[in-house]
């Protein structure tokens, strides 16, 4: 109760906090009239406030989906996902790239070798490695209408390879092989468990699977969309950032990837 307590606490006192930066920027910003600058102090805090819900309070990122929180400058929609729920483009196997590729529903090359060409790309054969997902229109066969296709799929941060059934597209592991058709409402089932039973629910609908798959610790890096909008309405910005796990800093979480959206 202690914890929780001081858990709310603390997300109130970075709420406030992040009032009174917004107010000061706004005030500062206001002679000038940078609509721009108010917008990106909104996506900063949208941001920070979704790192403290995950890393901090721990919750589950489905539950972040269209939250919406309103400060003085104006209000920010938060929506998250874990990035352990995506095949890496650099860590997983063949089978698992083949999936995604099934997954994705593009035909223009076998699922083969589309994963074929992709474990070339990053190493075999004088390949490099794929920085980001876009990087996937490099490899050949591959368009920028196949890359978006599978971008839902695939990620560059979750390299131990394997992905978690917890987070992972239900048309992703349905396209595993030997997965049965008709596993959503077991997986829904099992994803609303807990502790022990949660895994024991898992297994039993992937067994001989898990090699492909992590049961039990998630990875903890996160894909974060906000969505940012004045306080006298106009224009909506947003920005999607991946949020880790930090390593040598006393932050609970990094923020990378920052980019804006359209």
């Amino acid at each position: 109760m202690l914890v929780a307590v001081l858990s709310v606490t603390a997300l109130l006192a970075l709420l406030t906090g992040g009032a009174v930066l917004l107010s000061r920027g706004a005030v500062e910003t206001a002679s000038v009239g940078d609509e721009t600058l108010r917008a990106q102090a909104l996506l900063r805090s949208g941001v920070e406030l979704a790192g403290h819900q995950l890393f901090v309070l721990r919750v589950d990122p489905a539950t972040l989906n269209g939250q919406q929180l309103r400060l003085d400058t104006g209000t920010v929609t938060i929506f998250a996902a874990s990035e352990a729920g995506r095949v890496d483009l650099n860590g997983a196997d063949a089978v698992l790239l083949a999936a995604a590729y099934r997954a994705s529903g593009l035909s223009t090359l076998s699922p083969t070798d589309f994963a074929e060409r992709v474990v070339d790309r990053r190493g075999g054969g004088g390949g490099t490695s794929f920085r980001l997902v876009a990087d996937l229109g490099e490899v050949p066969g591959v368009s920028s209408g196949d890359v978006a296709a599978l971008a839902p799929f695939l990620t560059v941060y979750n390299p131990a390879g394997r992905i978690d059934p917890m987070f992972a597209p239900i048309a992703l592991l349905q396209a595993l092989p030997g997965v049965p058709e008709g596993i959503g409402p077991s997986l829904t089932d099992a994803r609303g468990r807990g502790g022990l039973d949660r895994l024991f629910h898992l297994r039993a609908i992937f067994r001989g699977l898990e090699s492909y798959l992590v049961l039990g610790e998630a990875l903890r890096v996160f894909r974060v969309r906000v969505e940012a909008q004045g306080a006298a309405g106009g224009r909506v910005t947003r920005v999607e950032a991946v949020l880790i796990a930090s390593v040598v800093s006393d932050r609970p979480f990094q923020i990378t990837d920052w980019r804006a959206l359209p």
